[in-house]
Order: structure tokens, then sequence, then C-alpha cells
């Protein structure tokens, strides 16, 4: 029997290491900001910004999730399969 460890993402995707899921996350939460300043760089006036970011706050929370995504959830695993530390 093994056990295997595979480590998701916020999107649902797996990944075979943390380096890999760190990757990932990073890549979609530059993406996603990336789009972001793109539609911010066409706007001319300090009002036009602040309905930008008004009419976009779900897109300001989804880029929170994504950052957040960047950090390993462990859930109590510490101690198992290489993750955290392990008290004795």
């Amino acid at each position: 029997m093994k056990a295997i460890v595979k480590i998701q993402t916020q999107d649902g995707k797996l990944h075979d290491t943390v380096e890999q899921a760190r990757h990932h996350a990073d890549v979609t939460y530059t993406n996603a900001v990336s789009v972001l300043a793109g539609q911010l760089v066409h706007l001319e006036k300090y009002q036009a910004v602040k309905t930008f970011i008004d009419e976009n706050l779900s897109s300001f929370v989804a880029l929170q999730i994504l950052k957040n995504d960047m950090e390993m959830e462990t859930y109590g695993m510490q101690g198992t399969c290489g993750f955290g530390s392990r008290e004795d």
C-alpha cells in the first residue's frame, strides 16, 4: 500500500509538488492582476478609476483568494508526508 500526496490549488488542479503548485498559483495570480492592471491603464480620470474599482470588487476579492492560495494549507498534517514539523 502507498500513500500518494498531491497538492491542490484553489482552482481544483492537482500538482505533484508544492513547488509546482506554488508556481501555478503565482502564474494564475499574476495573470489575473495583469488583466485588471491592463484595464486600469486605459482609464484617464480619478472618478473613472473609482468607478472601475467599485464595479470590479469581485475581481479584487478573487485576487485575494488567488494570493492566499500561494500559501500551503496543511490542515493538521504537520509531521506527515514531509509537511510541517512533528513534535515528539
